[in-house]
């Protein structure tokens, strides 16, 4: 069972309240789709992950918590015409947060606010705008790999990020290669090495097949 609840929050850049969704609790029953969005119910709650002072337009996971180069990025260019956008206000505000990230140099969290916004556009049915935010997201993942930065919290979690976003943006011949990659890499540890293998013979076959849609990790281990 998911609670959620309206609570008033100060903004860091402002210092101004504004009420805001808080998820109180919620569950996770099963396995994470291949690019980790969380099971039921998790999966449910990606808007509340988010949120953005009507205000000053900060947009963070906690807009209650920040740094000085914050107050200063919101007044670009940039980040001003990703919040006037006509984008869906939610895709917008994490694209705000990822623009954020970007300027601090933390190129990884940016790559995750940016694939929050391929799961929205999933839910919303809009496949293209799902596919561009894809393609978005894998350069992102690239320059964050290229910087040996992780994008998760274990080994190999990047890499398995950045070939699944491929294979769901139509990107096969780049997913392939990326996939080649990495098991060339040999970078993941023996208690790891079994289930990553049968998690890429998975991704590959996915990727022969063109195979576009969403599939858990589950799925890649053949438990039902």
């Amino acid at each position: 069972m998911t609670m959620l609840s309206k609570r008033k929050i100060k903004c860091f850049v402002c210092q101004k309240e504004s009420e805001q969704d808080i998820v109180l609790s919620t569950s996770s029953v099963g396995y994470a789709d291949l690019d980790f969005r969380f099971p039921p119910l998790k999966r449910y709650t990606i808007e509340f992950d988010i949120q953005r002072c009507p205000n000053c337009f900060y947009c963070s996971q906690n807009i209650s918590k920040g740094i000085d180069e914050v107050k200063q990025i919101i007044t670009t260019e940039k980040y001003k015409t990703i919040i006037i956008s006509d984008l869906d206000e939610k895709v917008a505000s994490f694209l705000a947060s990822a623009e954020i990230y970007t300027q601090l140099g933390k190129t990884a969290l940016a790559a995750i606010d940016i694939v929050y916004c391929t799961w929205i556009y999933d839910d919303r049915g809009d496949v293209e705008s799902a596919k561009l935010c894809r393609i978005l997201a894998s350069n992102y993942i690239k320059s964050a790999i290229k910087n040996g930065k992780q994008v998760g919290t274990e080994e190999g979690q990047s890499e398995q990020l950045l070939i699944d976003v491929l294979r769901r943006a139509g990107m096969f011949k780049d997913a392939l290669e990326q996939l080649e990659q990495f098991r060339r890499k040999k970078i993941i540890s023996s208690e790891n090495r079994a289930t990553f293998h049968k998690i890429m013979d998975y991704e590959e076959n996915l990727i022969q097949k063109k195979d576009v849609d969403g599939h858990t990790i589950g799925e890649a281990l053949n438990i039902n």
